[in-house]
């Protein structure tokens, strides 16, 4: 089509993928989410990262595709596990990425199979996940705050020198 704008593939993100929503100055949209695995939180360390920081599984809507259909679909993609529970925790802008996420808590059951994209995992108690304050990190804390565990922040560059994962 003569002048019409041409969609773009969303670039990937170490932090988050995304959905372009418009082709020209409109946020990202993307999904962050806590998942629950026996129990405990399933934090992942993305393949492409230097050092050794753990995240929340996050990905990016397709078109077409529901917030809870795309973290559902990304998790069974990402760590081979099936969702059987899903409840929104909020909607955080992240302005450094230009994104919007939309994050809920998601429990899940399997055996975990990380795609390649995906280095390794950890598991931890809940009170025992340290928030970023960024983006993502504000979603868990609120997610804490709701099962009554006050959330402890902390930059990355601080985890690093105190070589907390």
């Amino acid at each position: 089509m003569a002048g019409a704008a041409r969609r773009r593939r969303p670039q990937r993100s170490p932090a988050l993928h995304r959905l372009r929503l418009d082709p020209l100055e409109q946020p990202h949209a993307g999904a962050g989410r806590h998942l629950q695995y026996r129990g405990q939180i399933l934090l992942a360390r993305n393949a492409a990262w230097s050092g050794r920081r753990f995240a929340l599984i996050t990905g990016f809507m397709e078109a077409g595709e529901t917030p809870e259909g795309g973290i559902r679909r990304e998790i069974a993609e990402e760590t081979n596990l099936e969702v059987s529970a899903l409840s929104l925790v909020g909607v955080y802008d992240f302005q450094r990425m230009n994104q919007v996420i939309i994050a809920y808590h998601a429990v899940a059951d399997g055996e975990v199979r990380l795609s390649p994209e995906l280095a390794e995992y950890k598991l931890y108690k809940p009170e025992d996940v340290i928030c970023w304050p960024a983006g993502t990190g504000y979603a868990v804390a609120d997610w804490q705050r709701r099962q009554g565990i006050e959330p402890r922040f902390m930059e990355w560059a601080e985890r690093e020198r105190l070589n907390i994962d």
